[in-house]
């Protein structure tokens, strides 16, 4: 089975954060790091807390200190509407495969009766 694209992130979600319009640049580099991480991992909430954005931010030691707090009430206003958004977009990704399986059937089987029907036609004539 081929390797699926992945899905496009909806930056808009991170970009109009109300936390990122007061971001300083090693905040802000802090929260696209890890939301992007975040979302390129399937969006499971329940596996993120700090060590691990410690971690996926590469941020250590006391400056890990100082910016855990804006970077921790951020995740918690953005994380929850990419996890939502990622779980829609994988139904609608989900639908569209099922749909297209469908109708890669029915074509099957329209070609497929299709040739019977030539194949009589062509038995008819002899």
């Amino acid at each position: 089975m081929a390797k699926l694209k992945p899905i496009p992130m909806p930056i808009e979600t991170v970009l109009h954060s109300r936390h990122m319009a007061f971001a300083s640049g090693p905040l802000e580099r802090a929260i696209w790091t890890i939301a992007c991480r975040f979302w390129a991992s399937g969006a499971k909430l329940e596996a993120l807390d700090e060590a691990t954005a410690c971690q996926v931010a590469k941020i250590q030691g006391a400056h890990w200190e100082r910016l855990k707090a804006p970077v921790m009430a951020a995740l918690a206003d953005i994380l929850p509407d990419l996890e939502r958004r990622y779980a829609a977009a994988m139904v609608t990704r989900e639908n569209v495969r099922a749909l297209g399986r469908k109708n890669g059937e029915k074509g099957r089987q329209i070609i497929w009766q299709q040739r019977q029907a030539r194949l009589q036609a062509s038995d008819a004539k002899r």
